[in-house]
């Protein structure tokens, strides 16, 4: 990559989440439901998720048995001044207090016609919320807690606590009639993976195994051919996996990072490209053609961590990284021509989340967005 890849970006808003923020997610669909009339539009929802550590009283410093991770899931409303004039709105619309999160996605596609949040927390649960659009609230459908890997191969039950680390859905481009899958990372360097049933709404665990030797930071699926999963861990290993495979090894265990590999996503746009990104003192993303994995076909090196990375919802060439959350909300707006004619005008908000000063911020580009370099695609 070279540096046409940056642009500039002005916020449009800020809010304080209190408790620090580490993922935040766009609601990816277009809402059912109408809202009143007013001279802001809606422009959608996204969820915000947080992590707290809280101490006893008599501790200063954290301890398993003396700290507790608290969280919420908060959900907040997008609004913006029709005249386009760049006013934005971001009002609270839901809290739910539960275990710190540690990361968060919607499906990439309704299920029977409900928008569905899965969410991985610090308690070693993964927890499934549908999205109601009749009141705009979130409801939780359903549950798992996972062990730890370590208890369940030696029957011991005091081996440490189990976090949830990452989480994605199987299907970004499956027909809305195939199995849904769901991969969650743990760090006690465990994979496994959830089979989701439509129908009745439960999610059961089909597979877990030990794919890192330390952390497993981050997990996702090769979304044009979900049999194919990644992983990557504190150990600075990028691993490749076959579910259709009975004996269970990694098909490539790459040592090219030289940091944990805490991010992935497969481009849903361009097959075989795959972007990874690494630790805060490694600063590096780099870009996979995913037949061929012994070396990157690209690097690019930021100005901190890579903790996440997002495709762009409808262009291959544009990809999002930040050291905590940060996402897309694309949408369309009437715009007034000097010839007095109204055009609709595909626009795109970002939104992030930082984690040590608990901020959300709504930013827009000023000027068109930069593409990668064409020697990468």
């Amino acid at each position: 990559m070279t540096d046409s890849c940056e642009t500039k970006v002005s916020s449009l808003y800020a809010i304080d989440t209190e408790y620090s923020a580490d993922s935040i997610e766009f609601f990816p669909f277009e809402l059912f439901s109408s809202s009143p009339p007013s001279s802001l539009s809606k422009l959608g929802y996204f969820a915000c998720g947080t992590y707290q550590l809280k101490l006893q009283e008599s501790e200063k410093v954290p301890t398993r048995s003396s700290s507790l991770r608290l969280g919420r899931l908060l959900l907040y409303e997008v609004k913006e001044e029709e005249s386009g004039d760049d006013r934005v709105e971001i009002l609270e619309a839901q809290r739910i207090e539960m275990a710190a999160i540690l990361d968060m996605k919607w499906s990439h596609q309704r299920i029977h016609d409900v928008g569905v949040l899965a969410v991985a927390d610090a308690s070693g649960s993964v927890s499934l919320f549908k999205f109601n659009e009749e009141n705009n609230r979130l409801d939780l459908a359903t549950n798992i807690k996972l062990s730890n890997y370590n208890q369940h191969d030696n029957n011991d039950e005091d081996e440490g606590e189990t976090l949830c680390l990452s989480l994605d859905w199987s299907n970004r481009s499956l027909s809305p009639s195939a199995p849904i899958s769901i991969i969650v990372t743990q760090n006690d360097g465990s994979a496994s993976i959830l089979t989701v049933d439509a129908q009745r709404g439960g999610m059961t665990k089909t597979r877990q195994w030990k794919a890192h030797d330390f952390e497993a930071w981050i997990g996702a699926f090769n979304y044009w051919s979900p049999n194919l999963i990644y992983t990557g861990g504190d150990d600075c290993r990028l691993k490749g996996w076959d579910l259709r495979m009975e004996s269970f090894s990694p098909l490539f265990n790459g040592s090219r990072h030289s940091a944990g590999v805490c991010s992935i996503q497969s481009n849903p746009h361009r097959e075989h490209q795959l972007a990874t990104g690494r630790q805060a003192y490694d600063e590096y993303i780099l870009l996979w053609d995913t037949r061929n994995m012994s070396c990157p076909i690209a690097e690019y090196i930021t100005d901190g961590g890579v903790w996440r990375l997002k495709w762009h919802p409808t262009r291959g060439d544009l990809l999002l990284a930040a050291f905590y959350g940060i996402d897309w909300c694309c949408y369309s707006q009437s715009v007034n021509r000097n010839n007095g004619r109204s055009e609709r005008e595909d626009k795109s908000l970002i939104a992030s989340c930082s984690f040590y000063d608990h901020v959300v911020h709504l930013w827009r580009n000023n000027g068109s967005l930069s593409s990668l370099s064409s020697s990468i695609v």
